[in-house]
């Protein structure tokens, strides 16, 4: 059982046939190295509780 205070991203992959029924798991503090830029940038400013945050300005 994951524990419900350690927030989880779910990443699915649109990829062919039987793999595309895979879900890989991470933390949010060990996203994947091929997470884009200013999805990571959003993630971790939700997680400091703020609702919105300015990114490439």
């Amino acid at each position: 059982m994951l524990c419900p205070l350690i927030p989880l991203i779910a990443v699915i992959r649109n990829r062919p046939g039987s793999e595309a029924s895979h879900v890989e798991l991470f933390g949010t503090s060990k996203l994947p190295d091929n997470t884009v830029p200013y999805n990571a940038y959003g993630i971790a400013h939700y997680l400091k509780g703020e609702a919105l945050s300015l990114h490439g300005l």
